[in-house]
């Protein structure tokens, strides 16, 4: 996206920097002072209608650069987000002491790593369309896949017998989820949420959503990974349970098959990079910043009276599905010990 010089002085002033000078000069101040946590996230938290708002221009699609702004807006995001974190847990305690009262805090152990093969011979992309589709409409969505895989250089075959063994892992939420469930605890005034650091990826989501107990639907970023795994079963005489995992996960693919089949029908990939934790902040700029930016950009901004921020949408990009994105989650766990940062790890296989 261009933008006409007079536009972007007018849409930068409404941000409260002046050109790229003032924005340099804020990160330059950001180096300085790394060393120094808690007044790098000070600044970061402080930032969150200045700075950000000005990277959050730059983020926009057709600009310099634009990758970089974004991924930078989200780390600085990220940083600032503790200060948040910190009031709202405060805020919380306020008016609703008696959740606070005499709490204890208890660990679910995590999951042990388990090792998933494929037989490479079966593990082609022709012999899952075929299992995924009846016999009558296989044919169809295997042109759809071929054409994906030709024009986008996927080669599925090879990744797919590439990670034929793999080690597997039941993510966080699904622990807990399992866990009330075995054990039949009680929520808190029966307000069904399983809280988690980071947006549910799509398998968990899925497993959430095909759940015949209703839950509160965790959001979602619609990342799929290869590792992930459904919850264990301990005991192999708990019917009960064998049963419930059993019926969550014929749902669960009924429901992904579903979705597959649209996004071939369409011939198009999922949405490109994105992080899967949030910093709860938004790309969105503000309505004073992007008034003069709808006329200028065919951009729709989608304005509404009473919004308070807006969402830019490039008109002219077909909607694809994210939910083919496939990622491996080899160096995931990794960085979240560290630094609470997100890392593709991978590479989209659709």
């Amino acid at each position: 996206m261009l933008l006409s010089d007079s536009t972007e002085r007018e849409a930068e002033e409404k941000t409260g920097l002046n050109g790229d000078s003032e924005l340099c000069a804020w990160l330059s101040k950001l180096q300085r002072i790394s060393s120094d946590s808690l007044s790098l996230v000070k600044e970061c938290y402080e930032a969150r209608d200045s700075c950000l708002q000005a990277i959050a221009l730059r983020s926009l699609e057709g600009r310099p650069h634009n990758r970089a702004f974004k991924d930078l807006h989200h780390f600085i995001g990220r940083l600032g987000a503790h200060p948040k974190a910190a009031k709202t847990l405060l805020a919380a305690s306020l008016r609703m002491p008696g959740l606070l009262d005499g709490f204890s805090v208890k660990v679910e152990p995590s999951s042990t790593h388990a090792v998933c093969k494929l037989v490479a011979e079966d593990t082609t992309a022709y012999n899952i369309m075929g299992r995924m589709c009846p016999q009558d409409g296989s044919s169809k969505y295997r042109e759809a896949l071929k054409f994906l895989d030709s024009s986008y250089g996927l080669n599925l075959d090879v990744g797919l017998k590439e990670n034929c063994r793999f080690e597997t892992r039941v993510h966080a939420e699904l622990l807990l989820l399992e866990l009330f469930l075995r054990n039949k605890y009680e929520f808190v005034e029966s307000d069904r949420y399983i809280g988690c650091s980071k947006p549910a990826c799509y398998s968990c989501y899925q497993y959430f959503l095909a759940q015949t107990t209703t839950f509160v639907l965790p959001a979602c970023h619609n990342k799929l990974y290869l590792r992930w795994r459904p919850p264990d079963i301990f005991n192999e005489q708990d019917a009960e349970a064998i049963k419930r995992r059993s019926a969550t996960m014929n749902e669960m693919n009924a429901r992904i098959r579903i979705e597959i089949k649209e996004q071939l029908e369409r011939r198009t990939l999922s949405n490109g990079h994105h992080f899967d934790s949030t910093s709860g902040t938004s790309l969105a700029i503000s309505i004073e910043a992007s008034s003069k930016l709808r006329k200028s950009s065919g951009y729709d901004l989608g304005l509404s009276e009473n919004a308070d921020e807006v969402s830019v949408r490039n008109p002219s990009r077909q909607p694809s599905s994210p939910h083919l994105e496939a990622f491996s989650e080899e160096s995931e766990a990794g960085l979240d010990e560290m630094c609470e940062t997100d890392s593709d790890g991978g590479v989209s296989l659709l």
